[in-house]
């Protein structure tokens, strides 16, 4: 419990569960420095992952947000699914044999512009559980930025129906949620293939003199 700054006084159990939920709170908060692969950044701010667990922790927070968000992200329906090729990282049930498939990518310092791959990736994630007698409703991609290259080739994909997510978006979505009166997100938004949440709008032009 010292190693780990957890307080020995009073309900040792609580004492963990409380150290536990800082810890996410600090993931989340840090979301976007994660998916980034910042490690320096994130070092900065008291947290001390390995590089080589940035992905991991991303998909973990991305589960823990999802969760916030009163998604049921079914960890053993995953397990029931993936095969040693075909790794999901997030499953999301919404309904009777209903699935949202989620893939999480981190990427440094750049925008994720690995288009063919991925969805090369994606529709092998869907045809498993298609095979499985799942029918997927979704695929959502989330990651820092994707290049504009790689939003155009999505948007022209008509037969994968995927969405894409930026963290900074997940991060508004649930800042969003904890505003609203809903305790849960409504999961229709999250159903048309689209970059979310869209983009500004650019702003009026100055007006002429």
């Amino acid at each position: 419990c010292r190693t780990n700054q957890i307080k020995t006084r009073g309900n040792l159990q609580q004492n963990i569960v409380d150290k536990y939920r800082n810890i996410e709170d600090l993931y989340v908060q840090n979301y976007v420095e994660i998916g980034s692969r910042d490690i320096n950044g994130l070092r900065d701010r008291g947290l001390t992952p390995r590089e080589s667990e940035l992905g991991l922790l991303f998909e973990r927070t991305t589960k823990e947000m999802l969760g916030r968000l009163g998604l049921n992200v079914d960890d053993k329906l995953k397990t029931e699914l993936n095969t040693k090729r075909a790794q999901m990282d997030l499953v999301i049930q919404i309904g009777d044999r209903d699935l949202i498939i989620v893939e999480c990518k981190t990427k440094k310092d750049k925008a994720y512009n690995q288009y063919a791959s991925v969805a090369r990736q994606l529709d092998s994630y869907r045809k498993l559980a298609v095979n499985n007698g799942y029918r997927v409703s979704q695929l959502l991609l989330i990651a820092n930025d994707f290049s504009d290259d790689f939003v155009t080739e999505c948007e022209y994909d008509y037969d994968l129906n995927l969405s894409l997510l930026t963290s900074a978006g997940l991060l508004t979505v649930l800042a969003g949620l904890k505003e609203s009166r809903h305790e849960q997100l409504p999961i229709r938004p999250l159903l048309p293939p689209r970059l979310l949440p869209p983009p500004p709008p650019p702003p009026p032009p100055p007006p002429s003199l």
